[in-house]
């Protein structure tokens, strides 16, 4: 290196630096991304929770519900979300679960606990356990993760391109 010229020098240091800094903005924004994501998944298990307690809360028993499916429709029909509802001997009073996720075990924290899983597929849990109608129930909220994980593939292969595509040129979309 000592043999090239002084501003051939200067401009490999300033590309070396460049592109550390630039890949340091790039992880620090992927990683920002995935962060949010799940977040916002988050929050809209625990806004789901808030909801079927409510909806809970107003009705007369948990047999009602069981019998008004329309009551929760929005979630009838999306192949994404699960909703189950546990009494204390651990029998499945309400079940919504298209994607035949494995019914997870009963927390017994009052507070509102999150976890993940991955048979058969990726999925978001939170589990919360309450008391409604003098009876102890665990409502558990999960979704997918189909579109989170979907969402960070297709934004990493827009930065990261495979070799196939980088033979091509760079403004191509194939």
């Amino acid at each position: 290196m000592s043999n090239l010229p002084l501003s051939q020098r200067l401009a490999l240091v300033f590309a070396i630096i460049s592109l550390l800094t630039l890949g340091s903005i790039g992880f620090f924004l992927y990683s920002s991304l995935a962060k949010e994501l799940a977040w916002r998944d988050d929050q809209t298990l625990l806004g789901r929770l808030d909801r079927m307690e409510a909806l809970l809360n107003s009705a007369d028993s948990v047999s009602d519900l069981q019998g008004q499916p329309q009551l929760y429709a929005n979630m009838l029909g999306n192949t994404d979300n699960v909703l189950w509802v546990i009494d204390q001997q651990g029998n499945t009073l309400i079940e919504i679960n298209p994607p035949k996720l494995p019914v997870p075990a009963p927390s017994q924290t009052n507070s509102v606990s999150y976890f993940t899983g991955d048979t058969p597929l990726r999925y978001r849990a939170a589990t919360v356990t309450t008391r409604i109608t003098d009876q102890e129930l665990t409502l558990i909220a999960g979704t997918t993760l189909i579109e989170r994980d979907t969402m960070r593939v297709l934004n990493k292969r827009r930065w990261l391109p495979n070799h196939k595509r980088s033979q091509s040129a760079p403004w191509s979309t194939n």
